[in-house]
């Protein structure tokens, strides 16, 4: 099945492109060549957006579809991309039968999406997944590559997802989808949890769901009002601002719109393994929607347990901390400058501890507890044995 990005000749020609989704062919449907939203000034002078659907004799819209952005090249992806597409298959399965309801109100569409690799050879192994897996994968004639502006290429592409033919009135349109959004391979989603979100998220204006950092949502997870994929896909503004880390550049799209817009920030529950180096580590709890930072087996591994098979992390973490990169990280985050000594002294302990005949179960406030002890303050600020002192160190640090 071959993708159409419309008629409006944007960044690229889709002669070579081939896409499959879980939706049959015969349910896409061509969206029109013209903008489905029209904008109004507010009160406030900023503009607000209308979708113009009918939603009366509507099937009713499936919440949300999101691609997982992956690459072909890694083999630790390929497979977490064949576990996360058993689970969530599962989750929303079991999320229909526990509402004891088979509609689509309660499921989350979930495409893996890629770039065309430069390597023959690559490219051949990514069309003999796509052949294998032909519901869910989706490929782009873009070179791979974070801020070439594949993400454009999403939202151009699910124009022709995003709507559905009037079962009734010619020439309109249902919205098929609520909800648009982009997530990466390295987080792992609870999808009940976030059909409850989006059923609770206002709806007077459109929304931006995800985790805040100042300026965009982190990569982990995003969704967009469909009306606002729909402004983006004509938008001169962002048809022009295409490359650059391809979420700070959907953050700036929104920023400069002059849309009123609801930054729905979800906070804490959506979050990086504890043992994570960027801003948001967190334990898994019934509260997390999205856990982030699940790039290798161990961490994969973690994630799954602990957001999908209820495996809480709560009170044992000591497994994230038997690596000397885990406990740096941790380190930085409490803002404590421990010695390359230091760092495998506790290294050992909880290896030690995770040896035992009966594991010893560690908290996250636990493992602080030991970095603190075993923190002094260096009274020699910038010494070569300071950990954070010394890029060189810290490399090294991680071959332990």
């Amino acid at each position: 099945m071959y993708g159409n990005f419309g008629q409006r000749d944007r960044q690229q020609k889709t002669e070579d492109l081939f896409v499959e989704t879980d939706v049959d062919a015969d349910e896409i449907v061509e969206a029109p060549p013209n903008s489905l939203v029209h904008t109004t000034r507010s009160s406030n002078g900023k503009l607000d957006l209308t979708l113009n659907t009918i939603q009366e004799g509507c099937p009713v819209a499936i919440p949300a579809l999101i691609a997982v952005f992956s690459i072909v090249t890694d083999p630790t992806q390929n497979k977490h991309r064949h576990e996360l597409r058993k689970r969530y298959r599962e989750l929303n399965n079991r999320n229909m039968m526990d509402r004891n309801t088979a509609t689509l109100r309660n499921r989350v569409d979930i495409v893996f999406f890629f770039g065309t690799p430069n390597d023959t050879e690559w490219r051949a192994v990514l069309e003999q997944e796509r052949k294998e897996f032909p519901e869910d994968v989706v490929i782009v004639p873009r070179v791979e590559d974070r801020d070439s502006g594949k993400i454009m290429d999403w939202f151009q592409y699910t124009r022709n997802m995003s709507y559905t033919k009037h079962p009734t009135i010619p020439q309109k349109y249902c919205q098929k989808y609520m909800y648009i959004g982009k997530s990466d391979i390295d987080s792992v989603i609870h999808l009940p949890r976030l059909v409850t979100l989006i059923e609770n998220l206002p709806t007077r204006i459109p929304n931006f769901v995800g985790r805040r950092s100042y300026t965009h949502m982190t990569g982990m997870l995003y969704l967009l009002s469909t009306s606002l994929v729909e402004w983006i896909c004509f938008s001169s503004m962002a048809q022009g601002h295409v490359h650059g880390v391809e979420d700070t550049v959907v953050g700036k799209w929104i920023q400069h719109s002059d849309l009123n817009v609801n930054w729905a920030d979800q906070g804490d529950t959506f979050h990086d393994l504890p043992d994570s180096p960027n801003w948001c580590p967190g334990l898994i709890t019934n509260r997390t929607v999205v856990v982030h930072w699940c790039k290798d087996a161990l961490h994969f591994e973690m994630c799954v347990e602990g957001l999908l098979d209820g495996k809480s992390l709560v009170d044992d973490v000591g497994h994230a901390f038997t690596e000397t990169e885990g406990v740096i990280n941790r380190a930085r985050y409490l803002g404590l400058r421990l010695t390359q000594d230091q760092v495998a002294e506790i290294v050992v302990d909880i290896r030690s501890l995770a040896s035992l005949r009966i594991p010893r179960r560690l908290s996250l406030q636990e493992v602080d507890d030991m970095l603190k002890k075993k923190y002094t303050p260096n009274k020699r600020p910038g010494r070569k044995r300071d950990i954070l002192t010394s890029k060189r160190k810290l490399n090294k640090m991680k071959k332990v």
